[in-house]
């Protein structure tokens, strides 16, 4: 039982795994007297690594989990970024700037997993200025959610910079649903701008 109890225990990425060995391992010292040991050597080790594998992981699950929502980073009360960090795209809100070391896409989709959340009085390449929800359905295929992603930002377009997107300098690209996504009920698309050079402060109202 003390070899299972360390094997379990040594399969850090399976929580549940480790949850049962440190039972066993537990189990074990319990069991094992001076008269007779049971193995409270790999009991012991068991349990150190068990409890040590257990902390890195949700350690990690944490860090993950504030990526994805953004609360590494602070706001004010009006939501505006008040320190830097780095957060998956799904934490990103309108009014939000940031940078990315991802190249903008010019025809074909690129998959963008984080950017540099930074306060939008800091340096940086890209604002998020509209979101909205595409309508429910059956999955549409990338072209038409492109086609309908984009034509929605250039809508909101006008209103955000004060004139028609075709007649401006500015740049526009969106964060868009994909089928997997897609299928966990996600149909939220994030409109985007950069003047194509770093800039500081908000670009509304900049044609």
């Amino acid at each position: 039982m003390a070899i299972a109890a360390l094997v379990l225990c040594c399969v850090v990425f399976v929580p549940l795994a480790v949850i049962v060995g440190i039972g066993l391992a537990i189990a074990v010292l319990v069991k094992s007297t001076p008269e007779r040991n049971y193995g409270t050597g790999k009991a012991i080790v068991g349990i150190a690594i068990g409890v040590c594998g257990l902390i890195i992981m949700f350690g990690l699950f944490a860090w993950v989990s504030s990526m994805r929502t953004g609360t590494n980073v602070s706001r004010d009360d009006d939501g505006a970024v008040t320190s830097s960090g780095t957060v998956l795209t799904t934490a990103l809100r309108v009014g939000d700037c940031y940078n990315s070391k991802a190249e903008v896409p010019e025809s074909e989709l690129v998959v963008v997993g984080t950017v540099d959340l930074v306060p939008c009085t800091e340096s940086h390449a890209w604002e998020a200025f509209h979101d909205f929800e595409l309508d429910e359905g059956p999955w549409p295929g990338d072209t038409e959610v492109a086609r309908l992603a984009e034509g929605g930002c250039v809508e909101a377009f006008a209103d955000f910079a004060g004139e028609p997107y075709q007649e401006s300098t500015l740049e526009v690209y969106f964060f868009l649903p994909i089928e997997e996504s897609w299928a966990e009920g996600d149909r939220t698309v994030l409109c985007n701008v950069g003047a194509g050079v770093p800039t500081t402060g908000s670009l509304k109202g900049s044609p």
